[in-house]
């Protein structure tokens, strides 16, 4: 009694009492796990305590439900519909439970737990209005729908009369259960109810053979796609010197497209022989070093921004791989087809326990989804053997380069030293001749060193006769002391003196340069004369030596008397000048 409220709010109530507590789920829960265990402890002892049971249970129609909880509002239709589905887990689960040797031999047993009006029924609205609803689904989605836990735990426990793999779930028991002309009526209504079942099944497996042909097929043509992008992947390995690795690197900075790391013109690295071009399109490789640094955390963006941070410390070289996108593209779509297979495969997994032949086709499909992830494997280690490979062939093409260069210094080493073991060479004959002429600059020196001793004599000589003219010297002091004193005395000529002095003192400096010279010469002259005399002194008496002969001081006298007369004849010194002019004049004999 509801106390006179709307059928509405009845089947609200319900509905709360179904969502809320779960009272009947629970109710439905107990009833199946007493007839799964009674069947298996008492097996066919168990009859009459399962008959119980299904008449406690009271299965309800669809008709029923609907007389006992009217509505047309979602709410009830679906309080309805879970009653039904919650009734179908317990009648197929009690079908699946009742043993084989029952089913054979007690007939009128399995009349009274399936009966034709009740609990078949009730099988077949609940069935009916999943497979519509899931059907519903699958007409709107192109992708594989899954089962509703019902339907597929119907499929699994009620299998077509024809059934052999699991022949205790056949329906064809309860076919023959009701086989016999005293229920050709109750006969008839069960084999339109069983032949409703089959057809079910079948356009269930059905649906799902179909969905299962060529799942595989978007998977292999992506594989077979990788593998033609492995093949013809450009891949180009950029590498960049220690020295100088942080301006390369900015400048590949900027050439990068930032979101996609891709070279937005060509990039042009190292010179002459190391040279090396990475045309523009191709994509900076998240590979190597520049995976070990950032790893794959980091978006585009970001290792754009921070790839000056790549320049090495150690002083090693820093290689980056730039390759077509054409390989990731074909990857990422491989591994996709192979997640798309492995989802089927999961959903498809729980309809093969229900389908031979999906079964067949889940486990081809299992065996192709593990052979494709191998592949994906066997891939991707190509990849990176052909990134090694291709690593080793660029680090063989600098090692070559680098031997090259060191071969040409080597030889340029050689020749140097061929240059220097010549040079040695001649320096060793320098060394000979410099030795020789150092001999004979030795012998030069002690001949030189005899000379110096000859020439130390004469220098005493000249010293003597320098005393000499010294004295004479002193003379001309005096004489030019009288002259200062005449010059005071006639001050009235004395701007005539002055000029006369001045003259005077010119020339004398003059004739003093010029005795000079011939102080000199006179004694070139004394060593010729005294040479001479060493000479004339084996071959002349010694009488003739004495009137050859004269002495400086004989000499200074005549030169002292010789510059007094002189002196008063021409008292401006005009006199002098000649006396010196005739005496230096006068070369020796």
């Amino acid at each position: 009694d509801y106390g006179g409220e709307a059928p509405s709010c009845r089947a609200a109530a319900a509905a709360r009492l179904l969502r809320h507590d779960e009272f009947f789920r629970l109710r439905c829960s107990l009833v199946t796990n007493l007839l799964q265990q009674g069947w298996e402890l008492q097996y066919a002892g168990f009859a009459e305590s399962a008959l119980m049971i299904h008449q406690h249970l009271d299965a309800l129609t669809r008709d029923a439900l609907r007389a006992r909880f009217p509505g047309t509002d979602e709410a009830a239709k679906q309080l309805r519909e879970g009653l039904l589905s919650e009734q179908m887990d317990v009648l197929t689960a009690a079908w699946a439970a009742v043993p084989r040797a029952v089913k054979e031999q007690q007939p009128e047993s399995l009349r009274k737990l399936f009966r034709h009006d009740v609990e078949l029924v009730a099988m077949h609205d609940a069935v009916d209005a999943a497979y519509k609803a899931w059907t519903a689904q699958t007409r709107d989605s192109i992708a594989i729908v899954e089962m509703p836990g019902a339907l597929q735990r119907f499929v699994e426990r009620v299998r077509p009369p024809y059934s052999v793999e699991a022949k205790s779930l056949s329906s064809s028991w309860i076919l023959r259960a009701w086989f016999g002309q005293e229920h050709q009526r109750e006969y008839e209504s069960v084999q339109r109810i069983v032949s409703h079942f089959t057809e079910i099944y079948e356009n269930t497996e059905q649906y799902w053979v179909h969905k299962l042909e060529g799942a595989a097929t978007r998977m292999e043509k992506t594989q077979e796609q990788l593998e033609k992008a492995l093949e013809s992947a450009d891949m180009r390995i950029a590498l960049i010197p220690s020295n100088g690795a942080a301006e390369e690197l900015k400048r590949i900075q900027m050439l990068l497209d930032p979101e996609k790391l891709v070279l937005k013109s060509d990039l042009q690295l190292g010179d002459q022989a190391d040279a090396q071009l990475i045309p523009a399109g191709l994509k900076l490789v998240r590979r190597g070093q520049v995976f070990d640094r950032f790893k794959s955390k980091v978006d585009n963006a970001e290792l754009h921004r921070r790839l000056p941070e790549l320049a090495p410390a150690d002083g090693s070289d820093l290689r980056l791989l730039f390759g077509g996108d054409d390989y990731n593209q074909a990857r990422s779509q491989a591994i996709e087809a192979i997640g798309e297979l492995g989802a089927i495969i999961r959903v498809v997994k729980t309809a093969s326990d229900a389908f031979p032949d999906v079964a067949l086709q889940c486990q081809e499909l299992l065996d192709k989804h593990h052979k494709g992830e191998l592949r994906a494997v066997t891939q991707e280690n190509k990849r990176r053997i052909q990134i090694q490979e291709k690593e080793a062939e660029e680090m063989v093409r600098t090692a070559n380069i680098r031997l090259m260069l060191a071969e040409n210094q080597k030889k340029a080493a050689e020749e140097k030293f061929h240059e220097a073991e010549e040079e040695r060479v001649m320096a060793e004959v320098a060394k000979a001749e410099a030795q020789k002429r150092a001999d004979q600059w030795w012998d030069n020196l002690q001949v030189m060193v005899k000379e110096k001793e000859a020439l130390v004599s004469v220098k005493q000589q000249l010293e003597d006769e320098k005393s000499e003219w010294m004295k004479v010297q002193n003379l001309m002091e005096v004489e030019k002391s009288q002259l200062q004193a005449d010059i005071e005395s006639a001050k009235a000529e004395r701007k005539k003196l002055e000029i006369s002095s001045e003259k005077w003192l010119k020339t004398l400096q003059t004739y003093k340069a010029q005795a000079e010279e011939k102080e000199a010469y006179l004694k070139e002259i004394q060593v010729i004369v005294q040479n001479q005399q060493d000479e004339t002194a084996k071959r002349e008496t010694s009488a003739v030596e004495e009137q050859t002969n004269f002495t400086v001081t004989q000499l200074l006298t005549v030169i002292s008397k010789a510059f007094q007369s002189e002196a008063l004849e021409v008292p401006d010194g005009q006199g002098t000048a000649r006396m010196f002019s005739r005496l230096y004049s006068s070369a020796p004999e």
